[in-house]
């Protein structure tokens, strides 16, 4: 059986004799006879505006060295004159790869590993994570994909190569068969031994396997005279041997045990081998590797992991063999100072050429940028400065909200005065109608995907509108779009026109604001950096980016050009009344520049304005003076981050999220401020909300008509006044409270105490376990599953069929006792792979996420899609077909679980939520959402209408055996409700029975009565949050994932799920439960989603578990 979540009380313990031992010695690196600390003296030969040279080799003219980056490119060294120069890309894909390292979209641009030449053909071949096997003429260009599948499943982690002399044969690794090169971490972390060696035979174009189970197979090299070829097994730390010729052809015997992780080998012209150690492996590392629980307990803590392994000292080492696998020399930078982590050593000439991975910003960095921090009056070193002039106004605002909207960044009126306009964050322009907001115009036509309010993730389809401004003549609306550039829409509206995407060739980044000349001639922009996009901003300003450009669209030649460059995050322009000076807001230098247009300083640029803090928009009012919107003030810590670049860097290693950094920037008290200057650039009138009880964020301040049209921004982040504290000082206390109940104060798993109505008699199911139903398959190139929520028989009695967190649907083969795959919810899969629920998290709007199951009599399978809606697969299954995704003209936006009547064909299902979407399940319930609905879709009519609104959380749906009426699950009021379909009462609503925890599916019993599936109990503490309602506001405003905080805290406190079979009355009939005496581990794991009776056996399903559930009924 395998082993369960490792609780707190071993934890302790072993934490316990891990500082019982010599943590010096535990985590030291072993010293290496021999060594020679000759590496320090390297000479660094940098890539501008590249990082991740993994591999590099010379041409058969000597030139180079060539190697591949981390975003896609192969570059040449041209020497020191010209440089690094472009050689060659493995992806066409290039417009989203302009940053150094983006390991997000490296599945997009490809990540060129391993790089070698053909001597004869002068071709350059290419192993690439992602992409496969490739080939480049010697010309370079867009390299040519050779391999890209092996027994019919994608490459999913190509990393090295070598060639036979007369090549014909091209030997490469494929790391591992389950994970990605951005999940390096975990093909360690899960033991994982799926890597292979393959061969390509290029006449016949066939590839071979030759070794298979291998533990993160990595470089690869032959022997001088071809009679053997090695590889790297890095988990393992040695190397293998595969004889090719001889008395041991075939055979496989071990080269070389080493001290650390090899990456590449590589042969020199003696037929000797030099060997790149990633790190030496210390005890602690090689626990990792041998200790399959070790491995569990630190599977989700990277961040305690990831330096531990290398015993926090990331130094060079680099091991030369000799052909019968001795060790002949090693080499060292023992300090780090010049190498820290190298990934292949090659020798030519009498030199060696050393590739050098990303630096590592190591805890003494860290530890002297705490101590400056702490050392500094910690109120002082956060807070926004006062403003002396201040009036606090701005808390009296009247709030005009945009429903199902947000982002608001800038507005305008049109030359009739109706409006405001304002760009959102879905891509919409919308416009006041006086009684509420309707849809003016569009940025992008892709409006598939853009249905959630804020999701930075799609921006770059869905557009993102930012500056907007009306020409007077015309009447047409221009648009700044931050990943869409300069666009225009006529009068009527509709989907804007692009008019400057690119500049010199490259696409622009970040478009920020926008003005207009009185004749229309001349637009003036901003592009705010060309590194970053926007979803990005923090990146820009810790990394002390001056990219940023002002620049002028002339109409009538539709020529660009750059006004003012090198700036630190261009943002608000805006013109003089008379047009003779342009004033551009540098909000990382927090000020306003003026760049004079006409008289004798024309062409001269000077500084306008210093400011307080970060500037956003400026915009100008019938006077000539200027409101300038502060999206924060600048406190010494903020001043301090955004000027020194030690400190953003040492910022941007933390274990922060954005969130959490802008909330350091804001001093953890956002307010608004707005400044009034006047044509000289004087302070003449500051506002504020110095609570920040009504305006938290701005970006915009437009005066009209005596009034102040201010733009608010985001809304997430915590509130500090006098009472505020006081409310965060609970929240600690909440925290403390609720570590206290994981560590065994409360209510015990084995308490059987549930509260029952008079309608019936409760009492306890006597079961046996069975067996757990692991949901990996054989060959399953997407590395198992996650998260059974549903299950399913069709009607000739075969399955389960259930759904997984990668948008899989497969089934159970009885015969052989395994899974098979039968259905997918999404034609899209490369980003759909990896073993972990987290990982399938991001992309469950991509790959789908399939919830509820059902089998309509005809054999067709209809499915409940959280993000794609309702779905349907005829019954040898392949890729669903959309059948509903919308519902009164909005997108659904959760949609649950289902049931189907077999008499009608009509199909039951719920939509959780209008508002939240699967993955922040979490913040809908604790924002007391209740715009969940029950809905029917009529498959001869193919329409769709509501039964039930405002549900809090709407979730599992089921018939009575007789059709007569329907259950729905009221996640967030933790009861079944009961709509009467036919009989007297149709069309009433009514309670059935009120739960002792939050319920999930349901499922009719065949024995009578319904099984509902209980997530977790409701315990004190979540009892105590849900019932004052601020407190459930004050956490969704902590600036962190409040869903991905939950799943954390739930591993370690461990999911007290149970099923509970329900009576038509609303009666306990029985519970399932974890017997007293089980393991406390063993009950830990278990949450269930849902519980499906066939033929005397329960499978019980759970929403976050590896695996199902099996369970004999002995006694009903």
């Amino acid at each position: 059986m395998e082993s369960k979540v490792i609780v707190v009380p071993i934890v302790l313990a072993v934490i316990s004799v891990l500082f019982a031992l010599s943590l010096k010695i535990f985590f030291a690196l072993p010293s290496l006879s021999a060594s020679e600390d000759l590496l320090r003296s390297a000479h660094i030969l940098r890539i501008p505006g590249a990082v991740g040279p993994e591999s590099l080799v010379f041409d058969a003219n000597g030139e180079g060295p060539y190697t591949g980056v981390a975003d896609g490119r192969i570059l040449k060294w041209q020497g020191q004159d010209r440089g690094w120069t472009d050689f060659a890309f493995t992806s066409s894909n290039r417009t989203e790869c302009v940053r150094p390292f983006a390991p997000e979209l490296e599945h997009v641009c490809g990540r060129p590993l391993g790089i070698k030449f053909g001597k004869k053909s002068g071709d350059l071949y290419i192993a690439d994570a992602y992409l496969g096997l490739l080939v480049v003429g010697p010309s370079g260009g867009l390299a040519t994909p050779l391999v890209t599948h092996v027994e019919g499943q994608p490459l999913r982690f190509a990393n090295d190569i070598d060639i036979s002399e007369d090549e014909d044969i091209i030997y490469f690794t494929d790391s591992s068969t389950v994970f990605q090169r951005r999940q390096f971490a975990s093909v360690l972390l899960h033991g994982d031994k799926t890597g292979r060696l393959m061969k390509y035979d290029k006449s016949t174009k066939e590839v071979t396997v030759l070794i298979r189970n291998l533990a993160f197979a990595n470089g690869v090299a032959l022997s001088k005279d071809g009679s053997f070829v090695l590889v790297d097994e890095a988990n393992a730390c040695r190397i293998l041997r595969l004889w090719l010729r001889g008395p041991n052809a075939g055979q496989v015997d071990i080269f070389a045990e080493l001290p650390g992780f090899p990456d590449n080998v590589r042969r020199n012209s003696k037929g000797e081998f030099w060997v790149a150690l990633h790190c030496k492996a210390s005890p602690f590392a090689q626990l990792v590797y041998s200790s399959s629980w070790v491995r569990k307990v630190l599977l989700n803590r990277p961040f305690i992991f990831k330096p531990a392994l290398i015993g926090w000292k990331p130094h060079a080492t680099a091991i030369k063999l000799s052909e019968k696998g001795e060790i002949l020399q090693v080499l060292e930078d023992c300090d780090g100072k010049a190498l820290k982590f190298i990934s292949e050593v090659e020798e030519r000439d009498g030199k060696l050429w050393i590739d050098m991975k990303s630096k590592l910003t190591v805890i003494p960095t860290l530890l002297a940028a705490f101590s400056i921090i702490f050392a500094s009056n910690l109120k002082n070193f956060f807070a926004p400065p006062s403003l002396p002039p201040s009036n606090h106004l701005l808390h009296t605002a009247h709030i005009l909200h945009i429903p199902g909207a947000v982002g608001p960044e800038s507005l305008v009126f049109d030359h009739k005065g109706d409006g405001p306009y304002t760009g959102v964050a879905d891509g919409r322009i919308l416009k006041w109608q006086g009684s509420g907001w309707t849809d003016f115009a569009f940025t992008s036509s892709n409006r598939t995907q853009c249905v959630r309010p804020f999701a930075p993730e799609l921006e770059h389809i869905c557009g993102r509108p930012l500056g907007i401004k009306f020409g007077k003549k015309s009447g047409d609306l221009y648009i700044a779009d931050a990943y869409l550039g300069l666009l225009v829409v006529g009068p009527g509206g509709g989907l804007a026109t692009p008019l400057v995407t690119h500049f010199e060739g490259h696409p622009l980044r970040f478009t920020n604001d926008i003005d207009i000349s009185e004749d229309e001639d001349a637009i003036y922009f901003t592009d705010s950096t060309t590194l970053f996009h926007r979803r990005e901003f923090m990146y820009a300003v810790l990394s002390l980016d001056k990219s940023g450009r002002l620049m002028k669209y002339d109409k009538s030649s539709k020529e660009v050009t750059v006004l003012i460059g090198n700036l630190a995050f261009a943002n608000g322009v805006a013109l003089s009344r008379d047009g003779s000076f342009l004033v551009v807001a540098e909000s990382n230098a927090l000020r306003i520049l003026r760049l004079w247009l006409r008289g004798p300083n024309a062409g001269q640029v000077d500084t306008f304005a210093e400011l307080p803090g970060f500037p956003d928009n400026v915009r100008r009012n019938s006077k000539g003076e200027f409101w300038v919107a502060l999206h924060s003030k600048a406190s010494p810590f903020a001043k301090w981050a955004s000027s020194s670049p030690w400190a953003g860097k040492v910022l941007l290693k933390l274990p922060l999220s954005f969130k959490q950094l802008h909330a350091a920037f804001t001093g953890w008290k956002p307010h608004a401020t707005a400044m009034k200057l006047s044509e000289s650039g004087e302070i003449l009138q500051v506002l504020e909300d110095c609570d920040g009880k009504a305006l938290k964020f701005i970006s915009e301040v437009e005066e009209r008509d005596g009034k102040l049209w201010i733009v608010a921004l985001a809304r997430w982040t915590i509130h500090v006044g006098k009472w505020r504290l006081k409310m965060r000082v609970s929240l600690y206390v909440v925290m403390g409270a609720w570590f206290a109940y994981i560590n065994g104060v409360g209510p015990s798993c084995h308490d059987h105490h549930i509260h029952t109505t008079d309608k019936g008699v409760m009492k306890l199911v006597d079961w046996e376990f069975q067996e757990k139903v692991s949901l990996v398959m054989e060959e399953d190139s997407y590395g198992g599953g996650v998260g059974p929520e549903s299950f399913a028989f069709d009607p000739h009695g075969h399955g389960p069929y259930t759904a997984l967190s990668d948008g899989r649907i497969i089934k159970w083969d009885h015969r052989h006792n395994r899974w098979l795959h039968f259905a997918l919810a999404s034609p899209h899969r490369d980003a759909c792979g990896g073993a972990s629920y987290e990982e399938h998290r991001k992309s469950e709007h991509i790959c789908g996420r399939p919830l509820g199951l059902g089998f309509s009599p005809n054999g067709d399978l209809y499915i409940a899609d959280a993000y794609l809606g309702l779905l349907v697969v005829g019954p040898n299954g392949g890729v669903a077909t959309t059948i509903a995704n919308h519902v009164e003209g909005s997108r659904l936006a959760f949609t649950n679980s289902l049931d189907i009547d077999h008499t009608t064909g009509v199909v039951y299902f719920t939509c959780s939520s209008s508002t939240f979407q699967r993955r922040n399940y979490m913040s809908l319930i604790l924002s007391g959402d209740k715009t969940g609905m029950l809905m029917k879709y009529e498959p001869e009519t193919k329409q769709v209408s509501v039964i039930l609104r405002n549900l809090s959380f709407a979730n599992g749906v089921a018939l009575s055996q007789n059709n007569e009426y329907i259950l729905v699950v009221e996640t967030g009021k933790r009861r079944v409700l009961r709509y009467w379909l036919a009989t007297p009462k149709a069309g009433t609503l009514e309670v059935l029975i009120e739960l002792p925890g939050f319920p999930d599916n349901i499922k009719r019993s065949p024995r009578g009565g319904f099984w509902v599936g209980i997530y977790s109990r409701q315990d004190k503490l979540s009892k105590w949050v849900l019932s004052y309602p601020w407190i459930a506001k004050s956490l969704l405003k902590l600036p962190l994932d409040i869903t991905q905080a939950y799943s954390c805290l739930a591993k370690i406190k461990g999911s007290s799920g149970l099923g509970i079979r329900v009576s038509e009355e609303g009666g306990v009939m029985e519970i399932i439960e974890h017997k007293s005496g089980m393991r406390e581990r063993e009950r830990s794991s278990w949450s269930v989603s849902e519980v499906e009776e066939r033929d005397g056996t329960l499978w019980v399903g759970s929403v976050d578990a590896p695996f199902a559930r099996k369970y004999k009924i002995l006694v009903a």
